[in-house]
């Protein structure tokens, strides 16, 4: 018996060693979701400011100044007017293993439609109609929890607050390019990097599944003289796009349906091509129209895109058209596949499995230039839910009725800040 006892020892230090790492776990967590708890009525301030005082695309000084003093006071490392009004933060942990970066979008949108929250914006034609300001409140609450528990952090964590994501419908230019341009990855080289942004299913929820988010998209660019009706070529236009969608209602409407919506069992959204047209401007030269064809299958889009693009032109043909063009698809990012997994099963184990949603196709959106970040990085962008269907809050971005049930910002603050946790400590 006696020469086993050594093997016993050490089988028996293995399993404290495993049950105090357990324990551990555990305890860190639970001072995550304190620390939370403990700070959400200010960050709900925080949000509310920034949401009373929107700001456009490489114009959000006061955000940025807000941003850059608010983690100053945590006692990070700050980079201030990163690509513009970019900041970047970074929280030093106890060892130098890995970096994680989580990267927050802040501009607003142009919006003519009445901000329908209390705390409205002060800035006409300006509002926080996508959730940047609520983007922003949760990177602030992840920084605030993460450096309150700085010491128990094996690596460093790297906040990304970036200009300019809502820039105009032909992307040009962009406020992550910006920021990569002005040096962002020689302050610092992330190992992993993630993101977030609101979206329309019920609040508590987030989705985080691996490969593509976005449809397959490409703008529609139409130009048109001057002496022609705009409008009345939009109608037309517009008239004839919708003969192309399949299936033939509006899918934007559809996203948020619980049966054939982007989560619903029956979805819509695995086998599709939608298309509409947002606007027409004037410059001093010629009218501009812009739409946006999108498809859940590439293939499908080039042979839409040439079919719709013989019939406006024989709409142009007839309505003194300069030029028609399909631009570049839209920045579309990817979700590594063993980071969603790894980030979804510990979600799930840690909140729930009622925590998670799937998502049953693509969404028909017009992307996010987080994946110009995200090009050499592994990572996510996952979505969050911040709508709340008993208090009427609809939190389905760019609409006209627009809100977010603010304890989303306490889910993703902890959610997250517990992900990054995760992430940091394991091997």
């Amino acid at each position: 018996m006696t020469k086993y006892f050594p093997t016993r020892l050490l089988v028996l230090a293995s399993i404290i060693i495993l049950l105090a790492n357990c324990q551990d776990k555990e305890q860190i967590h639970q001072l995550v979701q304190n620390r939370t708890d403990e700070i959400f009525d200010s960050l709900v301030a925080v949000r509310r400011d920034i949401h009373q005082h929107p700001e456009m695309f490489f114009k959000e000084f006061r955000t940025s100044n807000l941003v850059a003093k608010y983690l100053e006071s945590l006692g990070l490392e700050v980079h201030r007017n990163i690509g513009g009004t970019g900041v970047v933060a970074i929280l030093h942990g106890t060892e130098e293993r890995k970096t994680i970066a989580w990267r927050a979008d802040m501009d607003a949108i142009s919006s003519e439609f009445p901000d329908v929250v209390e705390f409205a914006s002060k800035v006409e034609g300006v509002r926080h109609g996508c959730g940047h300001d609520v983007h922003t409140t949760i990177g602030l609450g992840m920084a605030n929890v993460l450096s309150s528990i700085r010491h128990r952090l094996k690596g460093n964590v790297v906040f990304i607050f970036q200009p300019a994501e809502e820039t105009p419908v032909v992307r040009v230019f962009s406020g992550a390019q910006a920021m990569i341009d002005d040096g962002l990855f020689n302050i610092v080289k992330p190992d992993e990097l993630y993101a977030t942004h609101i979206s329309d299913f019920p609040v508590g929820k987030v989705s985080m599944y691996p490969g593509r988010f976005f449809a397959y998209l490409k703008p529609i660019i139409i130009r048109f003289n001057l002496d022609s009706d705009p409008e009345a070529i939009k109608k037309r236009i517009e008239d004839q796009l919708i003969k192309f969608n399949s299936p033939s209602i509006d899918l934007w409407e559809a996203m948020g349906d619980p049966k054939i919506g982007i989560f619903g069992d029956s979805t819509l959204f695995d086998d599709f091509v939608c298309s509409r047209v947002f606007e027409a401007e004037k410059d001093e030269q010629e009218y501009i129209i812009y739409g946006q064809l999108a498809s859940s299958d590439p293939e499908q889009l080039i042979a839409t895109s040439k079919q719709i693009k013989q019939v406006i032109s024989n709409i142009s043909d007839a309505s003194n058209a300069l030029e028609i063009e399909f631009g570049e698809d839209y920045y579309n990012h990817y979700n590594d596949p063993k980071l969603s997994n790894l980030s979804r099963e510990f979600i799930r184990n840690l909140y729930g499995a009622t925590a998670i949603m799937r998502p049953h196709g693509l969404v028909p959106g017009s992307g996010d230039d987080f994946s110009l970040l995200q090009e050499n990085i592994p990572g996510g962008y996952y979505s969050i839910g911040g709508s709340n269907a008993k208090k009427g809050i609809i939190s389905a971005p760019h609409s006209p009725n627009f809100a977010v049930d603010e304890s989303a910002i306490s889910y993703g603050v902890s959610y997250f800040s517990s992900l990054i946790i995760e992430r940091l400590n394991s091997e």
